[in-house]
């Protein structure tokens, strides 16, 4: 399942969602992801693997970093542009 996916490999996804500036966006093309690779692998199978899963706070945290990062790079740059 995408739930059980993203639990083990909370830093692989919380990097790849933390590209989409909504939620939404990051849930569902997560899902369309683990569909198209999961019928790729089965492809005779009718039913796909259960779709549903909480990324609020792994969203929140991947955007918290990012945030993070942008404000130690303007800091950064703000103190080379003084010191030259």
């Amino acid at each position: 399942s995408l739930a059980a996916f993203v639990l083990d490999h909370q830093s692989l996804v919380s990097t790849y969602i933390g590209q989409f500036d909504k939620i939404t966006d990051a849930k569902g093309s997560l899902q369309r992801k683990m569909r198209t690779a999961y019928f790729a692998k089965h492809s005779k199978r009718k039913r796909g693997p259960g779709l549903k899963v909480n990324l609020e706070k792994l969203w929140s945290f991947s955007k918290l970093d990012d945030s993070v990062e942008i404000e130690g790079n303007r800091t950064l740059e703000a103190s080379i542009k003084a010191s030259g």
